[in-house]
């Protein structure tokens, strides 16, 4: 496993479900560009869920990352965000998981950015004004 790094001038960023697979997976890029690493606990569910299917070997992997980073719980600021955030969304025939929407809404009320490499985050971002680093394997 990886230790996390502190370094002056270098991102905070909030780590999607994506973006922390990579991370247990060795992605060195990671590595250079985050200060702090946070997730949200939607994405801590989805971590030890995942885990736990694959086994005791897999679970304390994640167990040790969820040590490591910092675990942002969803707050009523950022679940009103996120619900306001839907209607807009479904009001342009662009409805999207809950997940995301927190997982999104917990960067955009912590002014982290989102660290991702899949695209689920682009028409959330693009409504909420979050800054997206995606990262290209």
């Amino acid at each position: 496993m990886m230790k996390l790094r502190k370094q002056e001038g270098i991102e905070k960023l909030l780590f999607d479900t994506s973006a922390s697979i990579e991370w247990l997976q060795g992605n060195r890029y990671l590595l250079e560009i985050a200060e702090s690493v946070y997730i949200s606990t939607i994405t801590e569910y989805e971590l030890l869920w995942s885990a736990i299917r694959k086994g005791q070997k897999t679970e304390d992997i994640v167990w040790k990352y969820l040590e490591e980073v910092i675990i942002i719980p969803i707050s009523s600021d950022i679940s009103r965000f996120a619900a306001k955030t839907q209607a807009i969304l479904r009001s342009n025939g662009n409805q999207k998981s809950m997940a995301d929407l927190l997982i999104a809404s917990t960067a955009k009320v912590n002014n982290l950015k989102i660290c991702r490499f899949d695209s689920d985050f682009t028409v959330i971002s693009e409504n909420m004004d979050v800054e997206l680093i995606f990262l290209r394997q």
